[in-house]
C-alpha cells in the first residue's frame, strides 16, 4: 500500500564521493509540506570509490532520516529509477540527481505547485555552478548557461511559468506511472525528456514554475563535457526519436542540421552562388558566437573567455551534430544498442 503522506526520493548514484555529503545535508534540511513524511532512496550503481562509506556514515550520525540504500547492477540511470520506483511507498515521486543542491523549500514548492495546479509533474530551473574555478569547468558553466549554446532550454536559461514538454529530475503524482508505465531501459540517456513526453501524449500535463530551482555542478572537464555529447547526450537523441517518435523536436536537431551543412559546405563552396552562401553563413555563426562569448565573459567577469568561447561554442555545437550523425549511422546499420534485444 502506498502512503497519502509520504514522498519519497529516488535518486540514481554512482561514485559520487565528491559530493553526496552535500546532496544529504540539503535533503535533510527540506522543509515538508505539513503532515508530510520524506524517505530517501538511493541507488547506486556498484561505485567503487568511497561514496558508500560516506552515505553509511551519514546514515549513522543521522538516524532520523530514512535513507535506503538500494543495489543496480547495470549502473544505468534508467533501471535505477525503476528500481526505485518499485520499492518507494510515496504517493509522491521526486526524482532527485546527485550533482546537485537543493534549497530547504525544494520539495514544499515542488508539492504546493502540485496541489495548485494538478499537473503530473512539476519541476523548475537550473542554477549551473561551476564544478571548480579551472578554466575548463568555466567554460562548460559559459556555453550550457547561454541561449546560443543550448537554444530555448527554459530550465537552463530561463522561463515564464506554464505548461512546458519537459522539466528537470521532477517531482511526479505516482499514479501517472500506472498510467504510462516505468522509464524506458533502453533509454540510457534521455529517458527523463522520453517520460515527459509520454506523460503528454497520454493526456498529461508537465509545469514550470521559477518558485522551484535547484543548483547543479557542471562537469569540470570540457573534454569530458564533450565525449558525452558525442558518444552519449547526441545518438541518444536520435535513439529516443526511433524508439518514440512522439519526442520529436525541431530544436534538438538543430546541431544536425549545422554540422551536416559544415561538412556538405566543404564540397560545394566551389560553386559561386553556394560558396556565398556558405561562408555568409558562418560569418553570421562566428558574429554570433563573439557576441555571446562577450556576454558571458562580462556575466563571469572573466575575460579570458571572451577569445576562447567561439572556438568551444563551435566544437561543442559541431561535435553534438556529428554524434547525431553517428547515431542516425548506426540505427541505418542495425547496430545501435537500443535495436538489440
Amino acid at each position: 500500500m502506498y502512503k497519502s503522506d509520504l514522498i519519497s526520493i529516488i535518486a540514481p548514484i554512482r561514485n559520487e564521493q565528491d559530493i553526496i555529503e552535500k546532496v544529504l545535508h540539503s535533503l535533510k534540511q527540506q522543509s515538508l509540506p505539513q503532515s508530510m513524511q520524506l524517505e530517501i532512496i538511493l541507488i547506486d550503481g556498484m561505485s567503487d570509490d568511497n561514496t558508500l562509506n560516506i552515505i553509511n556514515k551519514f546514515k549513522e550520525n543521522n538516524l532520523d532520516i530514512d535513507i535506503k540504500v538500494l543495489k543496480n547492477e547495470s549502473k544505468y540511470i534508467p533501471y535505477a529509477l525503476n528500481i526505485g520506483l518499485k520499492e518507494s511507498s510515496g504517493l509522491y515521486i521526486c526524482r532527485m540527481d546527485t550533482h546537485t543542491i537543493y534549497p530547504e523549500d525544494y520539495i514544499k514548492n515542488c508539492y504546493e505547485v502540485m496541489m495548485t495546479t494538478d499537473a503530473d509533474n512539476v519541476g523548475g530551473y537550473i542554477i549551473t555552478k561551476k564544478f571548480n574555478n579551472s578554466l575548463e569547468a568555466n567554460i562548460v558553466q559559459s556555453v550550457v548557461t547561454h541561449k546560443f549554446g543550448v537554444g530555448n532550454s527554459g530550465f537552463r536559461v530561463g522561463r515564464q511559468d506554464g505548461l512546458v514538454d519537459t522539466v528537470p529530475y521532477g517531482f511526479f503524482q505516482r499514479k501517472i506511472f500506472d498510467k504510462v508505465g516505468m522509464f524506458n531501459e533502453k533509454l540510457i540517456r534521455a529517458q527523463d525528456y522520453e517520460m515527459n513526453r509520454r506523460i503528454i501524449n497520454q493526456g498529461g500535463k508537465l509545469w514550470f514554475s521559477n518558485k522551484i530551482y535547484c543548483t547543479n555542478f557542471n562537469q569540470k572537464s570540457f573534454i569530458a563535457f564533450l565525449k558525452k555529447q558525442f558518444f552519449f547526450e547526441a545518438p541518444y537523441n536520435i535513439y529516443m526519436w526511433y524508439l518514440a517518435p512522439y519526442t520529436l523536436a525541431i530544436r534538438h536537431g538543430i546541431t544536425l542540421f549545422f554540422s551536416s551543412g559544415v561538412i556538405i559546405g566543404l564540397f560545394i563552396k566551389d560553386v559561386p552562388i553556394l560558396r556565398e552562401i556558405y561562408f555568409s553563413v558562418l560569418l553570421l555563426y562566428l558574429l554570433l558566437a563573439l557576441i555571446s562569448s562577450a556576454q558571458q565573459s562580462i556575466r563571469f567577469r572573466n575575460p579570458i573567455l571572451f577569445p576562447i568561447l567561439p572556438f568551444c561554442f563551435f566544437l561543442f555545437h559541431f561535435i553534438h551534430g556529428i554524434g547525431m550523425i553517428f547515431g542516425i549511422t548506426k540505427l541505418l546499420l542495425r547496430i545501435a544498442p537500443v535495436q538489440k534485444s
